[in-house]
Formats: structure tokens, C-alpha cells, sequence
């Protein structure tokens, strides 16, 4: 059903130079699938969707099609994943548009001239049952989580706050990362890159270059 694009490491903005992420997704009459170029706005291995049209007042023609069908495909340059994509409100979505802002401020402007809310959608990665990480990633989670009875195999989408990563333990965790795989965080790393093990060993693949 999807077709199988090459990749584009380096899209970009023509007018901004800021990079892009591609999403393909399946049209709300036909079910054919469409590739829509959006800005990039990326945490913790999640995709924001921006359906701020230009600063329209309509909302874009994707925006119903995603309604209809939540799943799609993420193309952030080589790297290209399904995930399913959920609209935001309230609190969540004031978190996300402020990440969103600071992407691309022009979204903030689109906003200040329109009467409609731009939506905002939230593209979380569908994680098949094999994992993608190396042994030694799965061996220094376990080592910082303070229960053995969690010492079973990872599930990429596992609560790691639920498996006991507190904020000590994630200490400890960064340190062993930094030390084992020779990276470095960034400084402002958030708490969304610590929410489940798929989304930390996003984390540590784009700090390694693999993206």
C-alpha cells in the first residue's frame, strides 16, 4: 500500500532553509497515498504536524485525510518509520505548540491572523515486535532500574517511569550512555526522550549520527 520513496537527507524550507520531514498519507476518499512536505518539528522522537496551511483560514485538505486515517509514514531525511497520528487539545497541545513556535516562529504569526485554531497533530512512531537497539543498550537500561522483577525484555513502547527511572536513575542512565556509546546530550534534552525505551534509543541514535 506504500510506496517505497528514496530518501532526501538534507530537504529544506526554499525560503527559510529550515529542514523538512515528509508524511505520506492516505487520502480520506481514495486511499491513495499522498507525500506532504512539513516543517520539522521533532521531541523525543516525535513528529508534530502542523496544519497551519499558510495561515489560511481553511484548514489544509491533509487535515481530513489524517482524521480519517490516523496511520501514516514518517521521512525525516534516510530515516523513514510508520507512526499514527493523534490530534492535541488543552494542555498537551499548549506544550506542543510552544515547541512548535520555536521551530518555526512563523506559525506563531499564521495564528495571530487567523480566527480558526491551527491543529495540531502528534505522530508517534509504531514500533514492530522486533527491537532495534543493540544488547548493550537493553543491558544499561536494566542496570539502572532499581527492580529486578523489571529485568525482562524491553518493549519499545514501556513506561520507563513505570519500570522505576526516576530522576536519579536517569542520571545514572545518561552517564552510562554518554560513557558506552562515546556521546553527548544536548544540554536542553527533555523528558519526552526519556518516556519509553523507543523513544530513548531514538535519543541515542540521532546523538550517534545514525539518522
Amino acid at each position: 500500500m506504500w510506496q517505497k520513496r528514496h530518501p532526501e537527507p538534507n530537504a529544506v524550507q526554499p525560503d527559510t532553509g529550515l529542514p523538512v520531514v515528509f508524511f505520506t498519507i492516505r487520502g480520506r476518499r481514495t486511499g491513495t497515498p499522498r507525500r506532504v512536505p512539513l516543517m520539522r518539528v521533532e521531541l523525543g522522537g516525535r513528529y508534530l504536524m502542523v496544519a497551519s496551511n499558510g495561515g489560511a483560514e481553511r484548514h489544509p485538505a491533509w487535515y481530513h485525510s489524517v482524521i480519517a486515517n490516523p496511520d501514516i509514514h514518517v521521512q525525516d531525511g534516510p530515516d523513514v518509520h510508520p507512526a499514527r497520528a493523534r490530534l492535541l487539545s488543552g494542555a498537551e497541545r499548549a506544550e506542543w505548540w510552544r515547541v512548535a513556535v520555536t521551530a518555526f516562529p512563523y506559525y506563531g504569526t499564521y495564528q495571530a491572523g487567523i480566527h480558526r485554531e491551527i491543529p495540531l497533530f502528534l505522530a508517534e512512531r509504531i514500533w514492530g515486535s522486533v527491537m532495534t537497539w543493540d544488547d548493550d543498550f537493553e543491558k544499561l537500561v536494566h542496570a539502572a532500574l532499581p527492580d529486578p522483577e523489571t529485568h525482562r525484555p524491553l518493549d519499545p513502547d514501556a513506561s520507563l517511569s513505570a519500570l522505576g527511572l526516576g530522576s536519579l536513575e536517569t542520571v545514572v542512565l545518561i552517564v552510562s550512555l554518554e560513557d558506552h556509546y562515546g556521546i553527548r546530550f544536548d544540554d536542553d534534552l527533555g523528558a519526552d526522550a526519556f518516556r519509553t525505551a523507543g523513544s530513548l534509543w531514538s535519543t541515542v541514535s540521532r546523538a550517534r549520527g545514525d539518522r
